[in-house]
């Protein structure tokens, strides 16, 4: 019976065979493409190096203890919830194999026991760190920057549009008259556009940081969360806000509000996609931002 690392191979996700939906079901062209296609593929790569004993066992010989002790090593540097994402696709070959293949074996995640996730992602903003964190926006080092964050803030808080469809969207996405926000295809984890409505308080915000931009840098096809680089011959470059640009800003954010905050970007923004918050519950801070400016 073929070992866990050729298993890996012909039962999709890594090789050439993946690009075939019978080696891994349901799954189509569209899906491979995904953000986290991606992810299950560096997984295993990972999986593939740091493992090589674990790799070479046969399917029918690996057990539930040998992922124990892989479970409590990985559980030294990572969190519970991550550890769960790097097995999902590990056990997926055991499903593919036993259903699709039709190959007789006992998974041994089946009485492989996780600790449960952490909820912190799940933890939304209390009203008085939603005035506290927008207060903070005032307090940004140039006028630029503050108001970037203010429109930032609004739109994850009032949208609950993952970080990264936010910072790859463009200036020729949003549309202040029908107030609408486009996230193309590929944007977005789900492969599949979509169609926002947005408040007029985002729109406001939006606007007034749109017009404290330069000309040149407000065309369609440049990001709305943008920063300013020069290239090696001196010339200005209009970049996308980067993840771990923001992660570092959104910190110095929460320590210039008094007192300090102490959130994990996660409850500003990554759990956003789990719901939306109502203009109404955004807080008072945030009424009139806009319109002071």
């Amino acid at each position: 019976m073929a070992g866990l690392l050729p298993a890996i191979h012909v039962f999709g996700i890594l090789g050439v065979e993946d690009v075939d939906a019978r080696h891994i079901g349901e799954r189509s062209d569209a899906v491979l493409r995904t953000a986290s296609h991606q992810n299950e593929r560096e997984m295993l790569e990972r999986f593939i190096r740091d493992e090589p004993v674990l790799c070479n066992k046969t399917l029918a010989h690996i057990t539930t203890q040998d992922f124990e002790a892989y479970r409590d090593k990985r559980l030294k540097t990572i969190k519970p919830s991550t550890l769960r994402r790097e097995l999902n696709p590990l056990r997926t070959i055991f499903r593919i194999a036993k259903k699709n293949r039709h190959i007789p074996l006992t998974s041994p995640f089946d009485s492989l026991e996780v600790p449960k996730e952490d909820n912190e992602r799940e933890r939304l903003l209390s009203r008085d760190e939603r005035d506290r964190l927008f207060k903070a926006t005032l307090k940004c080092r140039g006028e630029r920057q503050g108001y970037l964050w203010r429109a930032l803030v609004v739109a994850a808080l009032s949208t609950a549009m993952r970080r990264g469809e936010l910072l790859k969207a463009k200036w020729g996405d949003v549309d202040f008259e029908k107030l609408t926000w486009n996230i193309p295809a590929s944007n977005n984890k789900s492969s599949r556009s979509r169609l926002l409505p947005i408040s007029k308080l985002l729109r406001d915000n939006l606007q007034s940081y749109y017009n404290l931009l330069p000309e040149q840098d407000r065309k369609t096809e440049f990001p709305v969360f943008q920063s300013r680089k020069k290239d090696k011959q001196g010339n200005a470059v209009i970049l996308p806000l980067s993840p771990s640009a923001h992660e570092q800003a959104f910190r110095r954010l929460c320590k210039r509000a008094k007192p300090n905050l102490h959130l994990p970007t996660a409850v500003a923004f990554s759990n956003r996609r789990h719901g939306r918050v109502p203009f109404q519950h955004i807080g008072v801070a945030t009424r009139g931002l806009a319109r002071a400016q």
